[in-house]
Order: C-alpha cells, then sequence, then structure tokens
C-alpha cells in the first residue's frame, strides 16, 4: 500500500505544480508573503510553479508608510522581489498591486511618485515569464516604467467615479 502511494504521488506531484495556479495574498499578514515562498514550498517545487497570482497590499501594517519606509520593510520588500526572481518554472506571473485605504491624494500619490522607481527595480531582473503583469495602485500611477529584460507590462486599475482629480496635492 504505502509503495502504490509513493509512486502515485511521485507521478502525480509535477503535475500538481504545473497545472495549477498559485494565488498568494498579503491581505490578511503583515510581512510581505511572497518572502517566504521558500517556507511555503520544498525547493525541488519552486521550479515547477508555472502561474502565480499575487495580490500584494502595500499599506497593511503601514509598511509603505512614508515614514516607514526605510530600513526593514525596504529589505523586506527588495527580499521579496529576490523570492520570485528564483521561481524559474513560471510561464505566468500576475501581480496587484493596491493600498488598502483610500488615501491616494493625502499621502500615497505622494509616496509613489517619490518611490516607484526604486520600488519597481526588481522588477528588471525578473526575466522568465512570457507573460508577466503588474497591475499598479492607481489610475494615475504611469506605466512607462523602464522594466530592462523582463517581459513586464503594467497595468493601472479603472477610474472610479467621483475619484478625486486634484492631482496637485502630489
Amino acid at each position: 500500500m504505502l509503495t502504490t502511494c509513493r509512486l502515485i504521488y511521485s507521478e502525480a506531484i509535477e503535475f500538481l505544480y504545473k497545472s495549477n495556479s498559485f494565488f498568494i495574498s498579503t491581505k490578511s499578514e503583515d510581512y510581505p508573503t511572497a518572502g517566504y515562498l521558500s517556507y511555503f514550498f520544498l525547493p525541488q517545487r519552486m521550479n515547477q510553479i508555472t502561474k502565480l497570482h499575487l495580490d500584494w497590499d502595500l499599506d497593511h501594517g503601514q509598511h509603505f508608510h512614508p515614514n516607514l519606509m526605510p530600513g526593514g520593510l525596504k529589505d523586506e520588500w527588495f527580499n521579496a522581489w529576490d523570492a520570485l526572481k528564483k521561481l524559474t518554472g513560471l510561464n505566468q506571473l500576475y501581480i496587484r498591486l493596491f493600498f488598502r485605504y483610500d488615501l491616494w491624494n493625502q499621502c500615497y500619490g505622494f509616496f509613489w511618485e517619490r518611490n516607484s522607481e526604486q520600488l519597481l527595480e526588481p522588477v528588471k531582473a525578473i526575466t522568465t515569464p512570457r507573460d508577466f503583469t503588474i497591475k499598479l495602485p492607481n489610475w494615475r500611477c504611469p506605466t512607462d516604467i523602464d522594466v530592462g529584460d523582463s517581459h513586464c507590462v503594467f497595468e493601472v486599475p479603472a477610474r472610479v467615479d467621483g475619484d478625486d482629480v486634484d492631482d496637485s496635492l502630489w
């Protein structure tokens, strides 16, 4: 019986990783979940993941409040991108960056303008997936971002009716 189970496992495990889409969200976590992929998956399985969707809450736990960005929080951000870079079997990567709170004009617009280039720099190192999309947090975000050799394309969410257009605040 045990031999049969091992045989079934060894024949099916590759199919499990290669044929399914994995979804990871930071919505209920205080840390960027992507940086901990090696805790979720065995190293040999990480290369078998072909489809990944990541919802990345940028302000949960105030990780991306402009005054808190320096230091360890910035390290966590870049560690998460390093973990994504190691998924060499990826064919499809979709990342949705969002701010939980509707504070674009109050602080997030200013933060994004000052930090987006540096925050998105790691995108250049993720060259494996041919289908790579990042949905930016606001319709005002520019999409003409240098991605180097990456196949990444940027998209913005639809503009919400009644969304304040006062861009002078950032």
